[in-house]
């Protein structure tokens, strides 16, 4: 599922993710991905070989998706998941 671009994530690397249902939920819906990952359509050898082209030579945009990344990730705890699930079930009360 999403869990792996996550992972690249909180390992602070640019990350590339389809943008697919599983993986979008997992980054957080983000629509355009931009400043925490390059997404691509996963359907597309294009897409796919820009967002490798730009990881590779585009060191400034590399660099800020990989921080922006990592910061966004870093937000994402089993800790905080739990929290949320408790919040939600005294809702439902």
């Amino acid at each position: 599922f999403g869990l792996p671009p996550l992972e690249a994530m909180r390992a602070g690397v640019p990350t590339i993710c389809s943008a697919v249902p599983s993986v979008m939920e997992s980054i957080g819906g983000l629509t355009n991905g931009g400043e925490h990952v390059f997404l691509v359509d996963p359907s597309s050898t294009e897409s796919i070989m820009d967002a490798m082209h730009s990881v590779l030579t585009d060191h400034v945009r590399a660099e800020g998706v990989a921080v922006n990344g990592k910061a966004w990730a870093d937000t994402r705890t089993w800790a905080n998941v739990a929290e949320r699930h408790v919040q939600l079930w005294r809702t439902l009360r």
